[in-house]
């Protein structure tokens, strides 16, 4: 068991950052925090070692697979082939369990589902699940469909040329595109519902999301504790060294604590 995290907290503004590290980027990390030139990515073995670490803009997003990929590429080098990922919602998305999910990789990827832009059923939108239709409060009557890419969602779409001067183009809530404005409903009815049923399906799966925390977390707070919290270096591959020399670090200083309690 592996699990994942991304994450640095830096100092938030606008515009160019120095035109010294052109690479260097603004963006926001998992939870929507403000980080600026560049976001680590580490991961930590079920023994609590540090067994890869990667360095990227602030603005690249978390857990895209070929990011989540190259990261497993290079554990493999050093005969690390993890079975399962454990990660916080960044790595939920659907793309990236179905890439894990395939036989050149064969991972299991453990993490709370990502949210999508939703709606309730209720005041604005009456969903009738027998017919498989939706009509918002301006009467307008759509088919419902159940996406590939979003099996947990009904997914209802309303010509955007019926919505563009709706009175009630703010308050429902859908997610206007080129030519529609997408809707999605849970298919329990409750977002709340719908991940309290998938968390408790399976007890594994809520053992291993309570143990990241506590296999994560801590090592980011070393790694900050001992000056870290800040990019010391220009341009990305120096960053990465930099983290990567730290963490061989840490994980000695953890090894020699080890054996010395095992002595």
């Amino acid at each position: 068991m592996t699990s994942t995290e991304t994450g640095v907290k830096s100092k938030y503004m606008s515009g160019p950052i120095s035109p010294l590290d052109p690479e260097a980027t603004y963006g926001r990390g998992t939870g929507g925090k403000k980080v600026s030139g560049w976001k680590p990515e580490i991961m930590v073995n079920e023994d609590r070692f540090v067994t890869a670490v990667r360095v990227g803009t602030a603005s690249d997003s978390d857990g895209k697979p070929e990011n989540l990929l190259t990261m497993i590429d290079e554990m493999a080098d050093y005969g690390l082939n993890p079975a399962t990922l454990v990660g916080d919602s960044a790595y939920g998305g659907n793309r990236l369990i179905s890439t894990l999910a395939e036989p050149r990789w064969d991972v299991e990827m453990v993490a709370k589902p990502q949210l999508q832009m939703s709606c309730l059923e209720g005041d604005m939108f009456e969903v009738d699940r027998d017919a498989m239709t939706a009509r918002c409060m301006a009467g307008h009557l759509v088919s419902l469909s159940s996406p590939k890419r979003l099996r947990t969602y009904l997914q209802a779409n309303f010509p955007i040329k019926d919505c563009i001067r709706c009175p009630f183009w703010d308050a429902c809530g859908g997610e206007p595109l080129r030519r529609i404005r997408r809707v999605l409903f849970p298919i329990s009815g409750s977002i709340a519902t719908l991940l309290w049923d998938m968390a408790t399906e399976n007890s594994r799966v809520l053992d291993l999301l309570r143990q990241r925390s506590g296999m994560v977390e801590p090592h980011f707070n070393q790694f900050k504790g001992i000056g870290m919290e800040r990019a010391r270096f220009v341009g990305r591959r120096k960053v990465e060294l930099d983290w990567t020399l730290t963490a061989a670090g840490l994980n000695l200083r953890r090894m020699a604590r080890l054996l010395k309690a095992a002595a």
